[in-house]
């Protein structure tokens, strides 16, 4: 599954976990173990939900817990003993507060919805552990929607006009080894958020693509094959606005320590969050970047004499973009037969593009800069 598309599943797997745990408090209206123990036995087992306290005011429907928990003994069990013998997604959730105002306890009670002003969620930490033996880190969509069914399972509406997530962290790894991507201060807005009676998961979808509003400090994003690294600093993503501000790109080999990319300042307008969300691809009007520095390999052709410019990270590799500004911006040329050798370096260049809309790929995207007049 695409990065975007996990993201959005995580925040799907946060907002019902929240409201599971004041169903079940509303509804049961017994101390804390019995609502415990209630929820393991509708999670078939798997998994349980545990909050250290919790205040009620039923009059004006507000609620606060603390401390809660996510988790599964038995996956977590089976990880601990590297039994590999079948794959599954393990999901690790701690919240370190939960607010729901100006809820509407009749619907709980006798129609079993829910129905809040608003619903905060405090500095959650989410683990997405994939175990057994798989060919690609991913988050499948089976995985994301059996949880997401058993969560929702006993409600027929959640509706919610104000939807906030506030400083969360987010790892994704394979089995017990570190995390290949990690996502740092996660503040999400979201207005107006329903699920109806189908609980079509589409339709959930649909809120992430056109009215959702993040804010991410950073993302750091390892790819074990080629031990690199990808570092995004200070994003911001606005749907309704429809476009994404990324204040530091940066791009890493971890082999010899070289910075291949840098660049601050950078903005996406125009963007189609469709694509971007479903099928994590960018496709905008514009980018428009400060500048920095870009690293650029030259390959010779066994059956020509003429040479091929590359860009050596995948940043352009699922691009659609109209119109691009590059600011003042280092360059330097490697050698790709002999790539310790000392690189020829272009400083205070400029690039311009415009009118590309005939560009499709990315391989088409990166010969058009690699192959364009620089600006001195």
């Amino acid at each position: 599954m695409k990065k975007s598309v996990k993201i959005t599943l995580v925040v799907l797997v946060l907002l019902l976990t929240a409201a599971f745990v004041y169903w079940q408090f509303i509804k049961k209206g017994v101390i804390k173990d019995a609502v415990e123990n209630a929820v393991a036995k509708q999670t078939d087992s798997l998994y349980y939900i545990k909050y250290e306290s919790s205040s009620i005011d039923e009059v004006n429907g507000n609620a606060t817990f603390n401390k809660i928990v996510l988790q599964s003994d038995s996956l977590q069990e089976k990880l601990l003993t590297n039994d590999t013998s079948v794959s599954a997604t393990i999901f690790n959730v701690r919240i370190e507060q939960l607010k729901i105002t100006g809820a509407n306890i009749p619907s709980f009670l006798q129609k079993n919805t829910v129905e809040a002003n608003s619903i905060e969620i405090f500095r959650p930490v989410i683990t997405i552990i994939k175990t057994g033996k798989i060919d690609s880190l991913t988050l499948s969509a089976e995985d994301s929607l059996a949880l997401y069914d058993r969560i929702t399972g006993k409600f027929k509406s959640i509706n919610a006009k104000e939807i906030k997530i506030i400083d969360a962290t987010i790892s994704f790894t394979h089995s017990k080894k570190s995390p290949h991507t990690s996502l740092q201060g996660v503040n999400v807005s979201l207005k107006n958020f329903r699920i109806d009676s189908t609980r079509n998961y589409d339709n959930i979808i649909s809120y992430f693509v056109k009215d959702i509003v993040a804010t991410v400090k950073s993302v750091n994003v390892k790819d074990e094959k080629t031990n690199k690294v990808f570092i995004f600093e200070d994003i911001e993503y606005n749907a309704p606005g429809r476009f994404i501000n990324i204040g530091q790109i940066l791009q890493k080999n971890n082999s010899n320590d070289r910075v291949m990319l840098s660049l601050a300042g950078n903005s996406v307008r125009g963007i189609s969050t469709s694509d971007f969300i479903l099928n994590s691809k960018l496709k905008a009007d514009s980018l428009v970047s400060n500048g920095g520095s870009i690293s650029i390999f030259r390959s010779k052709k066994s059956s020509a004499s003429s040479e091929d410019i590359e860009i050596d990270n995948d940043f352009f590799d699922k691009a659609l973009i109209k119109n691009i500004r590059l600011g003042n911006t280092t360059l330097s040329l490697f050698n790709k037969a002999k790539p310790e050798e000392a690189p020829l370096v272009l400083k205070n260049l400029t690039f311009i593009a415009s009118g590309i809309d005939n560009i499709y790929d990315g391989t088409n995207l990166k010969k058009l800069i690699g192959n364009s007049r620089w600006k001195l």
